[in-house]
């Protein structure tokens, strides 16, 4: 399924795929693929993350204190 995608949306998907494997979740989520994207590094992601004031080593924590919170 993943050659249907373009490079950079597959790393994106394999770094999401792992994290949701970290996790012990049985699917990737929603969450998994935000983590996913600031895991790759993409550019667009980085920037708006700075320009919110979210750097992605404080996103990982409050993603999954989220998560745990709504579920």
């Amino acid at each position: 399924m993943l050659e249907r995608f373009i490079r950079p949306t597959r790393r994106v998907v394999e770094a999401a795929t792992r994290i949701a494997g970290e996790s012990t979740a049985s699917q990737v989520r929603p969450e998994h693929l935000l983590l996913g994207l600031a895991r790759v590094g993409d550019r667009v992601v980085g920037a708006t993350l700075d320009e919110v004031g979210v750097t992605p080593s404080a996103l990982r924590p409050a993603v999954l204190e989220a998560t745990r919170r709504a579920g």
